[in-house]
């Protein structure tokens, strides 16, 4: 009864997985390796993100959103698009104003 019971509680990373899979194709990565180098983990622990073994890690989810304009509201839920097209993509660097604090 025990191994049921952790079953049906990870039963929801399930869909989770096939949405992840999804946005893999999306955005245009041929393979799980390739996204997972992508993002800087090993292929095995994508593997288990998009088989539902594994919960998705905050990093991921953000680097997903701002990376990539991947909705979350859709990866988590299946509700709306998966790409939020008006979400113009984030960038690495800090914005211009801390720049120059930090050369005076």
């Amino acid at each position: 009864m025990g191994t049921c019971a952790v079953s049906d509680e990870k039963a929801y990373l399930k869909p989770i997985g096939k949405r992840l899979m999804e946005v893999r194709d999306l955005l245009g990565f041929k393979n799980r390796e390739q996204f997972a180098e992508a993002f800087g983990a090993p292929k095995k622990t994508f593997e288990k993100y998009e088989q539902g073994l594994t919960e998705l890690p905050t990093k991921l989810l953000l680097w997903l959103r701002d990376q990539h304009q991947v909705d979350l509201t859709w990866l988590m839920s299946g509700e709306g698009d998966p790409l939020d097209v008006a979400a113009p993509p984030q960038t690495q660097s800090p914005p211009p104003a801390l720049d120059e604090r930090r050369l005076q």
